[in-house]
Formats: structure tokens, C-alpha cells, sequence
């Protein structure tokens, strides 16, 4: 009998992460609060850690014979090569519930929230696909609400590109997507695999199947009910559904349980009302007309080597053997964490200062002036692989004249216009935003009029677009804003 089972013999190289490496992907994923803790923990743990203002590093002293042999201290000039374990590490670091407040605080700032149809757009952005899959992708996310499902256009949609009417029919439900082109299925399929899972349904039954789909179930009974039995499931018809699935009231209420954890409004997984106080990690500051990127990181811990252990690793020592092993490592840690920090702090540095001079107007005019970016853009700028940049601007937070804002904020999807290039949508957004403070409160401006304005000035804006970045702007409608 085959059982299938085959022996295969091979060699290969595999590379394993020590735990100094994992401690070092973990220093550079993290922000300044959670390094902070970090590294008092380590001080708990390590008795040759100190927070003093000057490192010793012990390793000038003199060692035995046999540490010479023996021990191996990692080189604190020696460069990380972030890039070379990036791929195979996935942070498990998570900052403690509690921490000590920093000596040194900013005034709370306003900050932009990351709205869904930007955390769509970053995601397919850095996918690799061809343009006009993009197109289609880029116009199917700038119909998803704010709930996270797709919302048609106008009514009368008039529009010489098959593939966009072939989209406006299947979101009214007019078409199979199984009959669709294939750019258009491909399309759709790439808008069900972002996340949050569910974004892009065209309606309820379909943003719980997209999340259902992707979740292990202990009954068949889940799937079931969702695919056979939807319209009994939204009014509980708990006896219709378990004569229907010749299953029992229990059997039934237990995948009613399962289900529940799907969300029906996947998009409000992203809070856009969230306003936390946020410690800037780094700072930009406009120094003689030139911006000077630094680490906002005088309220750190300074580290230092204890020499109270020094003792123990002098030739001549009449330590024992474990004694000595136990300095050698805590030795070897207590240095590496030093040169990881500071790795940290360069290629902080590095990523912050190539996004300055790629949004150098941004920073020089306004939010305004905010240009089209993506990751790999960095990436390919400062020679990292976009990993690194991405865990790099993850969570992180930059102080600037007018305010502190997420560095994910920098990286903008992009409105394209009729001569071929790109403008930002958060320039939109502000253009947008501008028009309307401006507009006569007796007369205000319709979405329409909103965008022959921007176009007369040069921005081409669909009215629908405008329509959804002023809900995200959380503007009201025209005749909501009139005032007699």
C-alpha cells in the first residue's frame, strides 16, 4: 500500500537567529516608549548594565588565557545587517500595559488618522502588479465606504471603459463576477485579500463569507448557514435553520456563537476617532533653512558597563569557571544591546531623512504640498529592503512645526491627472478642506462644483472621489452646511 510517504535526503543552509538578532530586530521595530521599558528590563536582568552617561567597555580589559580562547564578544563597531534577517523574523514584542512616563513631554498635537481607503492603498501599493490591474484596484478602493463595503456610483454612470462599467454593474449586482474579464476578476480578487478581511463586499452576506472563508470553524454548520441559509441566520429563525440543516436548536445557537465573531462592518476596525497622546520618536526641525532629522531620545536611559565585574575576568582571577561564563555573556549582551541601539538610532535616522528629501516640500510649504510615495520608493532610495522601512515607519511618530504625525502619513496614495502624473490624495484632501472653509455659507459648494473648481485649478478630482474624501474629512453634504 502507498501510503505517500517519501524519504528524501539533501543538505541546505539555513539560517537561525540567535537571540542577540531577535533582540535587535525587536529594538528597531519598536517605538521610544516601548524602547524605554525595553531597556530597563534589560537593566533588571543584566548586572553589568548601568544607566550612566559613558559606556566602559569592559572588553579592554586584560583576559585570561583561557577567556581568550573561549569568548565571544560581539564587536560594537561591527554593522547589523538588518536586511539579512528581516525576512525570517516577526517581532513578538509587546510593550507592558504600564510604563514611566518620560521626564520630557511634548504638547499633545494634533495628528491625521490613517483613514481605511490609505491602509488599502499602502497595501496594494506594495504589491507587484501590472498598471492596468492597479487602475482597477485603485477605483474599486475609492468606492469601499467607510464600513468597508462597496458603494455604487451615480446612477447614470456613463463611462467609455469596459472594465470600470463591467465594476460599476457587478457592485450594483447586476453581473456574476464569474462572467467578469478576467482584469476585473483578478482585480476584485486582490481587493479580497487585504486586510481588514471583508473590505470590498458588495454586501453583508458577501463581507461574512470573505472573512468566514478564512477562519477554522469546529462545524461545518458555520458555512452552511452563511451559503444556504443567509435570510433565516439576519432574523434567527433558529427552528427553520435546524430543520433546514437537519441539525438540533443546540447545534445551531453553537455556530450562531462561531459566527459572531465576524465582523459586519469591517472598516470600523480602523479608528478614525482614536487620539492617543503620542511621544514624537523622532524630531525635524528647520535648522538655517536646511531640516536636521534626530532621535527623540533624551528622556532614554543612557547605558553603561558596570565595573564592579571587572574583577572577575582579570588574569588572575580566582573566580570559578561559571562565575566567569556568567560575565563573558551577560558581557556580550550588555554590548550588544549598545551597538543595537545605536544601530537602531542610524537607521531610524536614515529612513527619516530620505522621506524629508523625497516630501522636502511638504515639510518646506504644508500639508498641501504633500507628494504620491510608497515604501519601496524609500526602499530603493537608501539601499534597504522594504521590510526594513516598513517596520521602521510601523508605529512610529516624527515631531515637525506644525504638529506630530505617524511617518505612515508620508506615504500617500496618488490621484492621477490628465497630463500623466501624480498628485497625492492627501493633497486632495487638502485642497478639498481649503474650498470649503472659504465657501459662502449661504451658497456652499457642492461635490460637483467642488471638483470643476479644483479642475479649473489644475486638480482633477472625480465628483464621487470628492464626495468620499469629504466623508473622511468628515465635512457634511452641501445643503447640511447652508446657512440662511
Amino acid at each position: 500500500m502507498d501510503l505517500g510517504l517519501q524519504l528524501n535526503i539533501g543538505a541546505r543552509l539555513e539560517q537561525k537567529l540567535s537571540p542577540q538578532m531577535i533582540q535587535s530586530l525587536k529594538l528597531l521595530q519598536v517605538n521610544s516608549l516601548e524602547l524605554e521599558l525595553m531597556i530597563k528590563q534589560e537593566i533588571e536582568m543584566n548586572p553589568l548594565l548601568e544607566m550612566e552617561e559613558d559606556i566602559v567597555d569592559l572588553e579592554s580589559t586584560e583576559k585570561t588565557d583561557e577567556s581568550k580562547e573561549k569568548e565571544e564578544v560581539v564587536d560594537s563597531k561591527e554593522d547589523i545587517d538588518w536586511d539579512e534577517y528581516l525576512n525570517d523574523f516577526d517581532s513578538g514584542y509587546k510593550a507592558a500595559d504600564t510604563f514611566e512616563q518620560a521626564e520630557e513631554s511634548y504638547e499633545r498635537s494634533p495628528t491625521y488618522a490613517v483613514t481605511l481607503e490609505e491602509i488599502l492603498l499602502n497595501q496594494v501599493h506594495d504589491l507587484h502588479m501590472k498598471a492596468e490591474i492597479l487602475n482597477l484596484v485603485e477605483y474599486i478602493i475609492y468606492s469601499i465606504n467607510d464600513d468597508g463595503l462597496l458603494l455604487p456610483g451615480e446612477e447614470q454612470f456613463e463611462t467609455k471603459d469596459i472594465e470600470l462599467l463591467e465594476i460599476e454593474n457587478l457592485i450594483r449586482d447586476r453581473t456574476d463576477i464569474y462572467t467578469a474579464s478576467r482584469n476585473v476578476r483578478e482585480a476584485f480578487l486582490i481587493i479580497w485579500g487585504l486586510k481588514p478581511l471583508g473590505v470590498g463586499a458588495r454586501s453583508l452576506k458577501e463581507c461574512l463569507l470573505l472573512q468566514a472563508r478564512k477562519k477554522k470553524f469546529s462545524t461545518p454548520l458555520c458555512m452552511q448557514i452563511l451559503e444556504k441559509g443567509f435570510g433565516m441566520f439576519r432574523k434567527m429563525q433558529i427552528s427553520g435553520m435546524a430543520r433546514k440543516f437537519d441539525a438540533t436548536s443546540e447545534e445551531i445557537h453553537h455556530a450562531i456563537r462561531e459566527l459572531a465573531i465576524l465582523d459586519p462592518r469591517p472598516g470600523r476596525q480602523v479608528n478614525q476617532d482614536a487620539s492617543p497622546v503620542i511621544t514624537p520618536d523622532l524630531v525635524v526641525e528647520d535648522i538655517n533653512g536646511s531640516f536636521v532629522v534626530s532621535l527623540n531620545d533624551k528622556s532614554m536611559p543612557k547605558l553603561s558597563v558596570s565595573q564592579a565585574y571587572a574583577s572577575v575576568i582579570k588574569k588572575g582571577s580566582k573566580s570559578s569557571k561559571d562565575e566567569k561564563k556568567f560575565v563573558r555573556d551577560k558581557l556580550a549582551n550588555a554590548n550588544w544591546l549598545v551597538k543595537s541601539i545605536d544601530q537602531r538610532k542610524s537607521t531610524m535616522t536614515k529612513v527619516m531623512t530620505a522621506i524629508v528629501e523625497a516630501q522636502n516640500d511638504f515639510f518646506a510649504k504644508g500639508p498641501a504640498y504633500l507628494k504620491p510615495l510608497i515604501l519601496q520608493d524609500i526602499a530603493d532610495k537608501i539601499g534597504m529592503h522594504i521590510s526594513t522601512v516598513n517596520r521602521v515607519t510601523n508605529g512610529k511618530y516624527v515631531q515637525i512645526d506644525t504638529g506630530v504625525y505617524e511617518l505612515k502619513h508620508f506615504f500617500s496614495a496618488s490621484v492621477k491627472q490628465d497630463d500623466g502624473t501624480d498628485v497625492s490624495a492627501m493633497q486632495a484632501k487638502e485642497a478639498i478642506k481649503s474650498l470649503v472653509e472659504d465657501e459662502d455659507s449661504k451658497k456652499p459648494l457642492s461635490d460637483q462644483k467642488i471638483a470643476d473648481t479644483l479642475k479649473s485649478k489644475g486638480l482633477k478630482v472625480a465628483r464621487r472621489t470628492v464626495a468620499k474624501y469629504r466623508e473622511q474629512l468628515e465635512i457634511l453634504p452641501a445643503r447640511m452646511r447652508k446657512r440662511v
